[in-house]
């Protein structure tokens, strides 16, 4: 009996650069407070409706499009529900970091300036993404500034008009900008004994 020719196996791609990066504490903190209400102390937020009039939920969660409705305003907080739907999210924007940059090692402010990137805006920071994986800084800086623009959307997903320059991400963006580029302390060198 003749043997099938075995099947060459591909090699599994190399892991990226920041396959093993994960958000720092602080860099979790920071986001909580820039999303707003679930990430102030004591108020692990119920629903309200944010900068763009959608119905949002805990720290920063999208419930849907369109204003909340008197009912969902209603409703108390789930403090547990909207830490569980922000660690996932946090988790999701990781990947999108780790895929998204996989060529050049960034460090854990580089990083935790990132992945906000990651959690709201998706592909608007796109070309924040790549220049981070080029090394180009300046480009990284230059995106981020760029993505302050709100769009409004109708209760089916609609967008509503033409976007708005927010106040509040632009202070955002600057927060991660600073953040990005600010260097990571360097642990002292032990010398000879």
């Amino acid at each position: 009996m003749a043997r099938q020719p075995q099947q060459q196996r591909s090699a599994a791609p190399p892991p990226g650069a920041n396959a093993a990066m994960s958000m720092s504490a602080a860099g979790r903190a920071a986001l909580a407070v820039r999303e707003g209400l679930g990430g102030q102390p004591g108020k692990e937020g119920g629903a309200y409706n944010d900068l763009a009039d959608n119905c949002t939920v805990g720290i920063g969660t999208l419930v849907h499009y369109g204003p909340c409705t008197p009912e969902e305003l209603s409703r108390p907080a789930n403090p547990a529900q909207n830490r569980a739907d922000f660690d996932a999210r946090i988790r999701s924007a990781e990947g999108a970091v780790r895929h998204a940059v996989p060529h050049r090692p960034l460090n854990q402010n580089q990083y935790d300036a990132l992945v906000p990137g990651g959690y709201k805006s998706g592909r608007g920071m796109r070309g924040a993404f790549v220049r981070a994986d080029r090394g180009n800084d300046g480009g990284v800086a230059d995106e981020m500034r760029r993505n302050v623009l709100i769009h409004r959307h109708n209760a089916q997903g609609q967008l509503m008009g033409p976007p708005i320059v927010s106040r509040g991400l632009i202070s955002r963006r600057a927060d991660e900008v600073a953040q990005y580029n600010r260097p990571v302390p360097q642990p002292p060198l032990r010398g000879r004994q």
